[in-house]
């Protein structure tokens, strides 16, 4: 269990994939199944995208952050800012 329940459904979601990958596995049906391992993938994939998100912390900005921030023109230094990217 995490902090984030947005990560917890996430991984509930991938389990129940990977459930049905195995079900059509042993059916036999083998176009589904690669068609749910291609989903499989992409929902890790996803739910690690998520994960980076929800722990990014604007007032200890990572080197890529600052760089990040600095070619879109945008001062972390700023509260108004921060305040707009909590809200996100």
């Amino acid at each position: 269990m995490t902090i984030y329940p947005e990560l917890d459904k996430v991984t509930e979601l991938i389990q129940i994939a990977i459930d049905n990958y195995l079900v059509y596995q042993k059916l036999g049906k083998h176009l589904e199944a690669e068609d749910m391992r291609s989903k499989v993938k992409e929902m890790k994939f996803s739910k690690e995208h998520l994960n980076l998100v929800l722990n990014l912390d604007f007032n200890r900005p990572s080197k890529k952050l600052i760089e990040l921030a600095k070619a879109a023109h945008v001062d972390l230094k700023d509260a108004n800012m921060l305040e707009e990217f909590k809200l996100v």
